[in-house]
């Protein structure tokens, strides 16, 4: 059996994102010199937690309220020796889905409280305290947004410090937030979910998360990473053995529910819903990103179905970047889509990846493929543009044959967009016609005449 090349540029892609050895090395180097410090000065608890404090406030609240968030206001300094009880990674290093370059490495520092602080001991003290500690640790000290403490080097990535008093015998502990508030949240929960998905989809959900990443980089970020991971573990759930199938279901999974699908809560339960950082305007930045992801990742596997891998390639190079590679000689022939166990290098230990070869493309094709490889279609691997239409402005068919922006890629871009608007009568008015004449003109297997006739189906369900 053959590898195509498109599942060899992913071998490529997936090497020009992954963190190198040394990166590696330099890395856990920062993260050392940041733990070692944190050791040095802050002794370790030994003896067992004290009884949870009483919530002050519980008179006040209803039946299954609980505090997110409490307001400090002005504060009466008091002693309170600081002992550590843990010291682990948060957020990308911790999930295994950090991708190149790494600009900074969340790591959680948690001190046990074993009386009620949070009104008396301020979120402004623990920064400037910890910040202290870990004075001449690196090149630089800064304190970020009230919320952390940064410490940069002169190579490798920064280390971002969130110290945290754990209050509780769970997993919640309370960050400063804005330096006059403390925050619960409990995040190691939810690195701990994301990794147990991993090894229950077979070790691919990294592989996934990491190209959704990157999309997101190469898209302006219109996601968090902490939202956009959540929604990954929450929707990727059935992984394909090319990966790169389930990224592209990701994107067009998000297309039906409009920007319901924004809608995830926190594993930890504190919070219901991790979008709450996006405006309107965001919101629906971030749908027709994935709007256009979704078709272009569509198209892409259209054109590999097709054996045309060349005009796939340079759908995923649109889609990723430039790490994404097209020239011949930057991909390595026969090679596998990507290791099993991504990364395979851990932040904080060493590991080997491993794996096992890509689905393998077919050594015949039919005379319709066969024909097709021979004679690749021409016009079909160019960029989508942007439609600019007035508000509200209904587009039929015959109205889009006279607009040069609208070729059929680009039509059934719009219908997109017009079924995350919620204006699905709109996508009927041009899809009824539009599908009709696609199949007459490109045939019934096409894949932009199955793409608008998805979308119409989804417009006519709902």
């Amino acid at each position: 059996m053959q590898t195509s090349i498109t599942t060899s540029a992913f071998f490529r892609f997936w090497q020009n994102i992954t963190v190198t050895p040394d990166e590696l090395a330099l890395m856990n180097a920062n993260i050392n010199k940041v733990t070692d410090r944190l050791r040095e000065v802050f002794p370790w608890r030994t003896a067992p937690a004290g009884p949870n404090p009483v919530d002050p406030w519980a008179g006040r609240r209803r039946p299954g309220d609980h505090p997110v968030s409490i307001l400090i206001g002005d504060l009466s300094p008091v002693a309170f020796p600081l002992e550590l009880v843990d010291i682990e990674l948060m957020g990308s290093a911790r999930r295994e889905t950090v991708v190149r370059p790494t600009s900074d490495v969340d790591l959680l520092v948690a001190f046990q409280a074993d009386q009620l602080v949070l009104t008396s001991f301020s979120p402004r003290s623990l920064l400037l305290r910890v910040s202290e500690a870990l004075r001449g640790v690196g090149s630089d000290l800064r304190i970020w947004q009230g919320e952390a403490v940064t410490v940069s080097f002169d190579a490798g990535p920064d280390i971002d410090v969130f110290p945290a008093l754990h209050m509780r015998s769970s997993s919640v502990v309370h960050f400063p937030r804005r330096g006059r508030m403390w925050t619960m949240s409990a995040p190691p929960v939810f690195d701990r979910k994301f990794l147990e998905s991993n090894t229950a989809r077979g070790n691919r959900l990294i592989t996934v998360a990491k190209y959704v990443k990157v999309w997101n980089y190469h898209s302006g970020r219109p996601f968090q990473t902490f939202h956009l991971e959540a929604l990954i573990e929450r929707d990727v759930v059935e992984i394909d053995p090319r990966s790169r199938v389930s990224v592209h279901n990701f994107f067009r999974g998000a297309l039906p529910a409009g920007p319901q699908f924004l809608l995830v809560g926190s594993p930890d339960g504190i919070y219901s819903d991790l979008s709450y950082y996006m405006s309107g305007r965001a919101r629906a930045i971030a749908m027709t990103a994935l709007a256009e992801a979704a078709f272009l990742s569509g198209r892409a596997l259209g054109h590999e179905d097709r054996g045309e891998y060349q005009n796939a390639n340079a759908c995923w190079r649109e889609l990723f970047g430039e790490r994404f590679p097209v020239d011949p000689e930057e991909i390595p022939a026969g090679a596998p889509d990507a290791p099993q166990s991504p990364d395979g290098q851990k932040v904080g230990y060493a590991a080997t990846p491993t794996d096992e070869p890509d689905v393998a493309d077919p050594d015949d094709y039919d005379a319709e493929l066969t024909e097709r490889l021979a004679h690749p279609q021409e016009g079909r691997s160019g960029s989508v543009h942007e439609i600019i239409l007035p508000p509200g402005f209904v587009l039929t068919y015959d109205e889009a044959n006279k607009r040069g922006d609208l070729t059929p890629d680009n039509l059934v871009l719009y219908a997109r967009q017009l079924l995350t608007e919620g204006r699905n009568d709109d996508v009927r008015i041009l899809l009824e016609q539009a599908v009709p004449a696609f199949r007459e003109v490109f045939g019934p297997d096409d894949s932009r005449t199955r793409e608008a006739q998805e979308v119409l189906t989804l417009a006519t369900s709902q």
